[in-house]
């Protein structure tokens, strides 16, 4: 279907979701946004990005790996070629950056094809666990001596900003935040620097940043914006 009438699945993807229904939806666009994320994120397990010119296997590998989930599943076909290389290697090429600073261990709420980690433990979690993901997360470094790196989306994000504010933030604190649209980390990032959390912005895929912040002394977050470019 045409992405602006997705809206009106809103109610059939939210009792699939109760359900425990494998539901997959073919969203096509000849724009690159995703306007409906926002209020699709409870009851939308991935959300996944193609071009109409990738490969027949590309597809098939992906819809397959859509079958494996229990709840529903949007799969957005776009002219715009960068969304196709932002499916590909956004998650996965963070994970990369992450093993190669010696990180131990990634727990992420961003759906990604897991091939791409080897040598690093990562742990994909269902969508059901994505509320108060940072401060599970705050919890879990608290009491452990590894390296962790969280990804998670913008929205998953803003419902836990809370945790921010609290006494015991240290080094290990590294965040990757996805986000849609640049305006939502002009309105957080006062809230993030108030309390001594340093902000890295990626706007194009700057590997050598990324690793950079990860191996920081300070807390961080690394904001990247979903139309970014590929470097390196």
């Amino acid at each position: 279907m045409d992405d602006n009438c997705i809206v009106n699945c809103y109610t059939a993807l939210v009792e699939a979701h109760f359900q425990n229904v494998n539901l997959i939806i073919l969203s096509l666009s000849n724009a690159l946004t995703v306007v409906h994320h926002d209020f699709l994120s409870s009851c939308v397990d991935s959300e996944y990005y193609v071009s109409p010119d990738s490969s027949e296997e590309y597809i098939l590998n992906l819809v397959t790996l859509a079958l494996k989930k229990k709840f529903p599943v949007i799969i957005n076909i776009h002219d715009d070629e960068k969304a196709n290389l932002r499916q590909i290697m956004n998650v996965s090429t963070l994970v990369e950056c992450a093993r190669c600073v010696q990180i131990e261990k990634v727990f992420s709420y961003v759906a990604f094809d897991q091939s791409y980690s080897d040598e690093i433990s990562v742990f994909q979690f269902d969508s059901r666990d994505r509320y108060g993901a940072v401060s599970k997360y705050m919890g879990y470094i608290l009491g452990c001596d590894d390296k962790c790196l969280l990804i998670l989306s913008e929205s998953d994000f803003i419902c836990d900003l809370n945790i921010l504010n609290n006494r015991y933030i240290n080094n290990k604190f590294k965040v990757a935040v996805f986000s849609n649209k640049r305006s939502t980390e002009a309105k957080c990032r006062n809230w993030i620097l108030q309390n001594n959390i340093h902000l890295c912005d990626i706007y194009s895929f700057d590997k050598e940043k990324i690793m950079t912040s990860l191996k920081s002394e300070d807390p961080e977050i690394i904001w990247i914006s979903c139309d970014l470019e590929l470097e390196g």
